[in-house]
């Protein structure tokens, strides 16, 4: 009977950017100690998700029962941007791209050339909108109501356990907690009353500005008439200096 190996010891946490490169470090040392094993990933250990854009994780609830063609066969989590290759086999972006990055041409499920990330493809709505209703777990706040396609609006609007700042930290009000504890800081927070005064004190300078750029338009329309004000004076001038001429040349020939 096969031995299995979970890896799940050697891999602490998932971290979608490095995931590639984790993978293929574990399998290359256990490869060199035991080269007839066959490995398993234990995807209930590895399931943690870091964000692109912040520091903020989620976990898939159930994951061991997503449909496998949700599944990247490089980091063999459910896709994160997917893109399909010209062999049509789909990978997740930073997948790919790294495994093309490390000079490895050809698709890691069969083997077809690939010389380019510009040759994979965007897959179809349809596989999006699969990957966009997985459910998920925060892991800040524990929520289990969300689907994937949510979590960044819950991290951004909703979670309770974000750390915020206060809503007057633009007029120095310097209090960090959670969104949660938000509501009663506003109640005592000395900056807060501010604002209205200062949205009004805003509003004013805002008129003034438009009155201010409203006196340089008519400042530079009356410049402008001036200046043609002057070329016409000029003009003027010349004509009589030509008429001058022209009665004195008159004069001679008489």
């Amino acid at each position: 009977m096969d031995e299995w190996i979970l890896l799940s010891n050697l891999i602490p946490s998932y971290d979608e950017h490095n995931a590639l490169e984790i993978a293929q470090n574990n399998m290359k040392e256990l490869d060199s100690s035991h080269p007839k094993l066959r490995f398993k990933i234990d995807s209930n250990k590895i399931s943690e998700h870091k964000m692109a854009n912040n520091n903020y994780t989620y976990e898939y609830i159930n994951e061991e029962s997503i449909n496998c063609e949700l599944i990247c066969n490089i980091c063999y989590k459910p896709f994160a941007e997917p893109i399909s290759t010209p062999c049509n086999h789909k990978f997740c972006h930073h997948c790919i791209k790294q495994w093309i990055d490390m000079k490895k041409t050809s698709c890691p499920i069969c083997r077809c050339q690939i010389k380019s990330i510009n040759q994979c493809i965007q897959v179809s709505p349809h596989l999006q909108n699969l990957l966009d209703q997985l459910p998920i777990k925060c892991f800040v706040c524990g929520d289990l109501q969300l689907k994937r396609i949510d979590f960044n609006d819950h991290i951004n609007k909703a979670c309770p356990k974000i750390n915020v700042l206060c809503s007057a930290a633009d007029i120095k009000c310097p209090w960090i907690g959670t969104r949660e504890e938000l509501e009663k800081h506003i109640s005592t927070c000395k900056f807060a009353p501010l604002r209205s005064i200062l949205a009004q004190m805003i509003s004013e300078n805002e008129q003034l500005n438009i009155k201010y750029e409203q006196l340089n338009i008519q400042n530079e329309q009356l410049y402008i008439q001036k200046q043609q004000l002057y070329i016409k004076k000029q003009q003027l001038y010349i004509q009589k200096q030509q008429r001058g001429l022209i009665k004195e040349q008159i004069m001679k020939n008489n």
